[in-house]
């Protein structure tokens, strides 16, 4: 029945809450229906659909959906061409999904922004307690923390949010910490972190079982793309890695203590890590790479790592694997940088609207453009 079915959202005037509305184009008829939901999403109830049979196109654009006509039964503008605001997630490269902490009101959300810094805008405008977003592989979901403290490791639940039908779900809750997780290649399996252990389970919470054990400073697990191999942080040991059972537990040599946040390039070859940030926070410090056998350690930030001059979690590898796209401070200016992994210091300042409020960036879709490159290089950034 349903040909393109499309989430949209917009808010009621005079009202506090978001009227949600779903609207499918099916022929030539328009279908409607509607959820009130003050707090956040439990699931999309259809109310009262309406059939609006029309000669008018409907043309689904990039921020919104147009159709002729008017509307006397639904509660927007009557005759109005630009019925809703933009809200079906078009994961198209390049594309940075980020997520955002306002310190004024404690807004956290979860963002999408081209990269050229256009089109920032946040996944779901009633999701503002959403933190740390890993896109699965297949792109339909993203695992992210909520609730709880900030930064957002004490006692921050772990949901995932269904993109097909703008559904989160907790399938996890922490009554301890948790500092990163990822996907395993097949979509289905979520590595964590949580106490002193480094977990897998389903999508949906189930069959919780402890891959690594015995230390409770192994976190922010990562998976290889290519193998499902694992890398994770050791605060007092430096990135280590394992295979995708957990077995074979090895120091990454030429890695340290105090390296933190090590994430596989999308060839499987590298891994981007910090080093210098804050043993608490997570964040801070400057980015590296290395091969998993220790080899090709590459400096790749060079910033005097304090308030005003460092980066933050966690790099984002683009395709080529030309840039690493993360979260930081240059200068006294908060954004989104893509960084180039040659070690030559190159960086890039994705111009997000909301980018000054970025604390982490959890994937990068596609690459860095080379005219965005000359628009906006920083030749080269090298702070002392």
């Amino acid at each position: 029945m349903w040909e393109r079915p499309i989430n949209l959202w917009f808010t009621l005037g005079g009202h506090s809450r978001f009227d949600v509305r779903a609207l499918a184009a099916a022929g030539r008829n328009l279908y409607i229906g509607s959820h009130w939901s003050i707090d956040r999403w439990d699931g999309f109830t259809w109310q009262e659909m309406t059939n609006y049979p029309t000669t008018h196109a409907i043309a689904v654009g990039e921020r919104g959906v147009y159709v002729g006509g008017t509307f006397t039964n639904l509660e927007v503008n009557a005759n109005a061409d630009h019925i809703a605001g933009w809200q079906d997630v078009h994961l198209v490269p390049p594309t940075v999904i980020y997520s955002r902490y306002d310190p004024t009101t404690s807004v956290r959300q979860v963002r999408l922004v081209r990269a050229d810094g256009s089109n920032d805008r946040t996944i779901l405008p009633w999701l503002t307690y959403a933190s740390f977003p890993r896109l699965s592989p297949n792109r339909n979901y993203i695992a992210f923390l909520g609730d709880g403290d900030y930064p957002p490791y004490h006692q921050n639940n772990l949901y995932v949010l269904n993109l097909s039908n703008s559904v989160e779900r907790r399938v996890f809750t922490n009554t301890d910490y948790i500092v990163g997780y990822d996907w395993m290649n097949d979509s289905r399996i979520i590595v964590f972190d949580y106490a002193c252990a480094i977990y897998r389970m389903n999508t949906d919470g189930t069959q919780v079982t402890p891959l690594i054990t015995g230390d409770c400073y192994n976190d922010a697990p990562a998976v290889n793309p290519i193998d499902n191999g694992i890398a994770f942080h050791n605060q007092n040991i430096g990135i280590l890695v394992a295979d995708k059972y957990g077995a074979g537990v090895t120091h990454v040599p030429n890695t340290q203590p105090g390296d933190q946040w090590p994430t596989w390039s999308l060839d499987g070859q590298w891994l981007s890590f910090t080093r210098g940030g804050d043993l608490t926070t997570h964040f801070g410090g400057n980015y590296f790479k290395i091969h998993a056998d220790g080899s090709g350690l590459t400096q790749l930030t060079f910033l005097s790592n304090d308030a005003n001059n460092r980066m933050n979690p966690t790099g984002a590898w683009t395709s080529d694997p030309a840039y690493l796209v993360a979260p930081g401070t240059v200068n006294g200016v908060t954004g989104i940088y893509a960084i180039r992994t040659n070690g030559r210091g190159e960086m890039l300042r994705i111009p997000a609207a909301l980018g000054a409020q970025a604390d982490f960036v959890g994937a990068m879709l596609g690459y860095v453009p080379t005219w965005e490159l000359r628009k906006y290089l920083y030749l080269p950034i090298v702070i002392r």
